[in-house]
């Protein structure tokens, strides 16, 4: 059952709530992207992208979104696009799928329509109790997939599609991905697929201080961490399930969104098709240098060409 309009509980605070300056910062967010017209960047049915605030990380979110933007470029023009978002659940522990229950939800560009039917499918899909509807507290609490929807209202603005329809999903701890991805690959192919995660939050305040041995005498703690996070996005751009499981457990690397990249490169390997991948951008919130007192969070955008 969907009802009613999720609010936009972080705008005003992660992100502006007036839409004249928030439009006037994705364009210029969008503005540093390569390519002299946005056209140029290769068509990406999937991406991941960060969700910290967008003064931290919007320069990195917009190098996603503009290879999103190619691909809902090339959807019919009397279509309305209907785009799956998966995310964690920060605040609150979750071991199998949730699926939003309201029926809106609000930005300040307006207001996005659940597609019910998608969100039915998938529920079908899955089967039984591995997806529920998250409770209302816990959707408007979570920030991860409400970041994503101003970059992707503009972006599919940009594209010639003014309206788009959201899956909203968060993706817990308690399923295998090959079951999920198997779910997901029943999904009309029309459908674009948005995973929101940060990287490596590293420091003592986040509980993790792992660390590659360093390559010489002079490498940065920062540069270390970079190393860390881009062989972990290396097998997410290679689509490689196996490998990325497998460097999870080798490193626990706090990369918050893991299962729902988990759940995207699980539906790949069931499509059983040649897919390849990019890391179009990669960024920190700051540069460690202290082991002791230093922390960051990482961002990094991947394009998945499904």
């Amino acid at each position: 059952m969907f009802s009613g309009k999720r609010v936009a509980t972080h705008a005003g605070s992660w992100y502006t709530d007036n839409p004249k300056r928030l439009r006037s910062q994705l364009e210029a967010y969008f503005s540093e992207c390569s390519g002299e017209d946005d056209a140029s960047a290769k068509p990406a049915r999937a991406i991941v992208s960060p969700h910290a605030g967008y003064t931290y990380c919007g320069h990195t979110m917009a190098r996603s979104y503009t290879a999103l933007m190619g691909f809902i470029r090339s959807l019919p023009a009397d279509y309305t696009p209907t785009v799956l978002l998966m995310g964690p659940s920060h605040h609150t522990y979750l071991r199998n799928c949730a699926i939003t229950p309201f029926a809106e939800w609000e930005t300040p560009f307006g207001e996005c329509e659940v597609d019910q039917e998608v969100c039915a499918a998938i529920h079908k899909a899955l089967g039984g109790k591995a997806v529920t509807q998250a409770s209302r507290g816990v959707d408007e609490d979570e920030h991860c997939l409400e970041m994503m929807l101003p970059f992707l209202q503009f972006a599919a603005s940009r594209a010639g599609h003014e309206r788009v329809r959201i899956v909203p999903m968060l993706v817990g701890d308690g399923m295998d991905p090959r079951d999920i991805g198997n779910a997901l690959v029943t999904l009309d192919e029309k459908i674009p697929i948005i995973v929101s995660s940060d990287f490596c939050h590293w420091g003592a305040r986040f509980g993790y201080r792992h660390l590659p041995s360093p390559l010489n005498d002079g490498e940065a703690v920062w540069e270390r961490i970079e190393r860390l996070d881009r062989a972990g996005a290396d097998l997410i751009a290679g689509v490689d399930l196996d490998g990325f499981e497998k460097y999870l457990k080798e490193t626990d690397n706090t990369i918050c969104g893991r299962h729902s990249i988990s759940a995207l490169l699980g539906m790949v390997k069931a499509s059983k098709k040649e897919v390849s991948g990019k890391i179009l951008f990669y960024d920190q919130s700051s540069k460690c240098l202290d082991t002791s007192r230093d922390s960051s969070v990482s961002y990094c955008a991947i394009a998945v060409y499904i």
